[in-house]
């Protein structure tokens, strides 16, 4: 009776090497598909030209400004930009606009369907606009007041 439970052990321990054994197979011929092998090689020369754009990466925008001024306010547009790389519209400009309501901030938020974020306009570090409201989000301190009135 003890052999009973040896044989349904190496049984299970066969299909175990067999499911290994076509994994393994799978990946070797993954890793030489010639296609693939193209596209890794372009992936690597485009990565050392840096001339490749993968879309929305906040680790850029953080490694190359970090120490910078404008740190935050570059950030916060890449975020909030209905034009942004991370190809969400208006997802988080409407989630920030609501924040700033549920602050106090007196907003309206149709008011902002057509926004834009722009950075850096005059001495505004970061502007939300509406040309067809008319109406505008300032950070700036000083220069945003004369900007509104």
């Amino acid at each position: 009776m003890t052999e009973m439970p040896m044989v349904a052990e190496i049984d299970l321990l066969q299909r175990i090497k067999a499911l290994n054994h076509d994994a393994i197979h799978e990946v070797e011929q993954f890793t030489c598909d010639a296609n693939l092998s193209a596209l890794a090689r372009e992936y690597q020369v485009n990565l050392l030209r840096r001339d490749v754009d993968i879309g929305f990466n906040l680790f850029t925008i953080i490694s190359e400004r970090y120490y910078q001024e404008n740190f935050h306010s570059d950030i916060l547009k890449a975020l909030i930009d209905p034009k942004g790389k991370h190809q969400e519209r208006d997802t988080y400009l409407r989630l920030f606009l609501q924040f700033l309501c549920s602050r106090g901030v007196a907003i309206t938020l149709p008011d902002y369907s057509n926004a834009q974020v722009v950075r850096e306009e005059g001495k505004i570090d970061l502007v939300i606009k509406d040309d067809t409201s008319q109406k505008a989000i300032c950070d700036g301190g000083s220069a945003c007041k004369r900007a509104t009135n």
